[in-house]
Parts: C-alpha cells; structure tokens; sequence
C-alpha cells in the first residue's frame, strides 16, 4: 500500500484559485493510482507502491450551480511514504474539463525521453494551433497571430493581478492628453519652461537633473555614451578629407590640448544644405541643431535597438519556444520564463504606439509608414554579432574606451549568462553530434531564422545547429536580448528621457503615455 502526500501551488496573484473540482491521477513505473479529488493539501492512498513517479493526469468539473472556472496552478509537489519528493511543474491555465497530462520536472532531450516520442509530438501540434504565426507585410519579423489581448492563448495574457499593475502605473504618469494637446491643439505652449512644467520634475532626482541640463554641450555629448541608447557611438579612425572643422576650432572648446586627430567626431560632408552647426552659431541654431540630431537619435533608438532587436525579436524567441518545444525539453526550461508577458506586451504595443493612430505614428517624427521604412532596413542590416556585446564592442572599436558602462556592466553579465547556460547545455548536450539530432532544436532555431529574420543569410543568424557551443552563443543571445538589453535601453527611459524638450519619450513598456 501507498500513501502519497499532495500539496498544490498556485501562481501568485488575484483569482489564481478556483471553485471548480479538481481530480489527479499518479502514473509511476509501476502502475496508477484512482483519480482522485485533491485539495490545497491532501493525500493519495493506492493498494500497492507506484515506483518512480513520472506523471500527473489533471482534470477539473464544474460545481454545481457554478459556472466553469478557471485554474492557474503552479506546480504540484508529491512526497512518498519512502520520504521520496516529486515536483510537477504547470504553470498553465486549466480552463476545460478534458484530461491534463503534465511530467515529472526532469528534462529530457528526445534522445533521451523514457516516454513515447509521441506524447511530445502530440503536446507540440496543441501548441502549434494555439500560438500561430502571423506573416508581416512590411518586411519586420512575423508576430503572434493575434488581433487583441483577449485573442492570445490565456497563457499568454497577463494576470488579472498584472493586467491591474500595468493600468494602474500607465494611468499615475499619463500625460499624453497634454502632449497632444501642444501637437495638435489650438493653444500652444509659449516656451521650453512652459513645456518643462508638464510634471513636478523635483520629485525625481535623476529627471530634474535631465531637465535642467538638457541643454548643455557635454551632457549631449555623454548621452551617447552613457544615455538611454548606447548602441550608436563607434570609434571612428579616419576623418573624410573634406571636412571642414579645423583643429583651431576644436582648441577654442576643449579644457586641454585637443585636435582632430584626438577627437575624431562630427562626422559629416559640409554643404548649402547639409552645413555643419557649431557652438559659435547663434545659440538657438546650435540648440535647434542639437535638437534635431536627438530627435533622430531617438527615433533610432526606439524603433531599432528598442522596439526591434529586443521587443520584436524576443517575442520571435518566444513564439518558436511555444511552437517547436515541448515542456520537458531542457532549453524549454530554461527559456520560458523569459518569455513572460512578452506576447501580451507587444500585442499592445501594435494596438496602441505604432498602429495607424498610436502614440508613435501621432508624435515621433518617423511617423506611419516612415515608420515601417526604418524598422525594415534596421532588419535588413541587423548582423547576428550585433546582437553578442562582445563581438559588438570589438565591431564598434569600443573595448578601450574608458567610462563605458553599458560594456563594463554588460559584458559581465553576458560571461556570467554564458558560464551559467554553458554548464546547463553540455550537461543534456555531451557532444555535437546530440545537437545535430535533436529534431526539436533544429526546429526551433529554423523558425526563429525564417520568422524572426526573414531567412536572410547575410545577418549571419544561424538556421541550424551543428556544435554544443554555438547552441550555448545563440541561448545567451537570446536570453541576454529580453533581459539585459532591454533593461539597458529601456528601463532608463522615465530618468534619461523623460523631458519632452530633450527627447519625446513615446516608452514601449508603459504604452498609455509618453512619460512615466
């Protein structure tokens, strides 16, 4: 006789419980127990030992009287009378009443899976109906086939909980109605200082700083280095032979000897209609000039580095995760929880910046199908060691360069991302060719080639896997892109960027106003 104690873990948040009855059938070794109604705690008594536990079987019925509802388990952890724990991981709504099979928490890769091959194919196709592609006509990466919040997989949608947070915070920094009020309203605001005084800057250290030195030649200049997007600045060798800045120039404004050759910047040809501003001009031109170069800056950023290389690129990391991996895989493990919300996210991010009347297509001077112009060629010229901070820095002439902190601060997180994710890989993958056979892998980064990258073999983005290290470089790619990078250009954007006279912030992470 066995006796098996249950515990039940349900995700954190509001409405995670449910009024509906929930069965669980045990599937060991050596047979199966009743399904039986289970609680917050309880126990599961059999005639006989089930050996070695490798599955659970959930189902749910409706209450009496009640209307169906649904689940949100986290994991179930099963301990034996030989004092032996199971820990069952779900993280999955139940919503129906049909039979729910979830494994033991090992991962397996196919070559290795006890079970019958078939049960990961058949978890697979589920997916693959669920999570469906959604082909771009503008020459961006394909997304989820969804029209709204409600259309996605439930899996995929926030929490009640988180849906409650994201609102509530949009709606504290909302000053959108005021923003198009100055664009598009009958009464216009007389000066930067009236503009300024959209927000009681002085509760924020950091943003008060911004705002009263926005204006200044040296924190312009650090902003490349060190602001919001640190992806632009390169070392750059040679000088065009046209240049028409002189050295005496340069003397007048640097605190210590200084040339050309020293700095080696303001990189363009002079002309009637592309001259080249200097601090000598008139004060507003030189501001207007500098106002004009952040604005690009800014469309840069947020449409290249922000909204594609990492949102856009991390919900095509996602969608194949969902498609082409099942539960039980390793790297499925290892992914997912990095992909949470990423799908919700962007869904609004279409709905509401750069739809048709977004907050991006309305404010940002890229605009509607401008818009789509840029994010097509930032795709078509995006190179897969860009997206490796080691291969970028060395690419970008960057690794000298002293006081750069995105480098500094990125590269050690990538090296501790890429030991970690290395000894992870090479425990399931002993050689390369484990790699080379499993099918799923293979599929996975097929669709991440084909979708995420429109099959362009000029980006160097892999199309499939032919050694345990390569697979390790492109896992710590992804997982660096929606965690690491898009921290570093957006999780600075409320302090560095909120002050609409330096740069119009129209954030992607807080869609329902330009400032936080």
């Amino acid at each position: 006789m066995g006796t098996y104690e249950v515990k039940v873990y349900t995700a954190g948040g509001i409405f995670p419980q449910t009024k509906d009855y929930i069965y669980m059938r045990l599937v060991g070794e050596e047979g199966e127990s009743d399904s039986t109604w289970i609680s917050e705690k309880c126990e599961i008594k059999t005639d006989k030992s089930l050996g070695k536990l490798q599955q659970i079987v959930i189902h749910k019925e409706t209450s009496f009287h009640l209307l169906p509802d649904d689940w949100l388990p986290a994991k179930i952890e099963v301990k034996t009378h030989k004092n032996e724990t199971y820990i069952f991981p779900l993280y999955t709504w139940i919503t129906d009443d049909g039979k729910h099979y979830f494994r033991e928490g090992q991962a397996f890769i196919p070559s290795e899976d006890p079970f019958d091959p078939s049960s990961r194919q058949e978890e697979i196709s589920k997916r693959q109906d669920a999570y469906r592609w959604k082909i771009s006509e503008k020459g961006i990466p394909d997304h989820i086939k969804a029209k709204d919040m409600d259309d996605l997989p439930k899996d995929a949608q926030f929490t009640f909980s988180k849906a409650a947070d994201f609102t509530i915070e949009a709606i504290k920094g909302q000053v959108w109605d005021k923003v198009k009020s100055f664009f598009f309203g009958d009464n216009k605001w007389s000066g930067f200082d009236e503009i300024g005084d959209m927000m009681d800057y002085s509760k924020y250290k950091l943003l008060d700083y911004v705002r009263n030195n926005w204006k200044d030649d040296d924190f312009f200049g650090y902003q490349f280095l060190n602001g919001l997007n640190p992806m632009v600045i390169r070392r750059c060798e040679t000088l065009p032979d046209n240049f028409s800045v002189t050295d005496d120039m340069i003397s007048q404004y640097s605190k210590g000897p200084s040339s050309l050759d020293q700095e080696l910047k303001l990189k363009q040809d002079p002309g009637a209609d592309n001259p080249i501003f200097l601090p000598t001009d008139h004060h507003y031109e030189w501001l207007l000039a500098k106002t004009f170069v952040r604005s690009a800056e800014f469309n840069l950023h947020q449409l290249n580095f922000h909204l594609l290389r990492t949102h856009l690129l991390a919900e095509v990391f996602a969608v194949s995760t969902r498609r082409n991996l099942p539960m039980v895989h390793p790297l499925y493990k290892l992914l997912i929880p990095h992909t949470r919300y990423t799908l919700a996210i962007n869904v609004l991010a279409r709905q509401m910046l750069i739809s048709e009347h977004g907050v991006f297509t309305e404010i940002a001077a890229s605009g509607g199908e401008g818009m789509f112009q840029l994010l097509r060629r930032s795709l078509s010229k995006i190179k897969y060691r860009s997206l490796c901070i080691p291969d970028d820095i060395e690419d970008r002439g960057m690794d000298k360069i002293p006081n750069f902190y995105y480098r500094d601060d990125g590269m050690k997180l990538w090296n501790s991302l890429h030991r970690f994710f290395s000894g992870i890989l090479k425990h399931y993958y002993k050689t390369d060719k484990d790699v080379k056979a499993d099918a799923e892998l293979q599929d996975w980064i097929g669709d991440i080639f084909r979708h995420g990258f429109l099959s362009n073999k000029k980006s160097g983005i892999p199309n499939k896997f032919t050694t345990v290290a390569d697979l390790v470089k492109f896992v710590t790619m992804v997982i660096f892109t929606g965690s690491v990078q898009h921290s570093a250009v957006n999780s600075g954007q409320s302090n560095s960027s909120g002050v609409v006279t330096k740069m119009p912030r129209a954030g992607l992470d807080q869609p329902m106003g330009p400032v936080r």
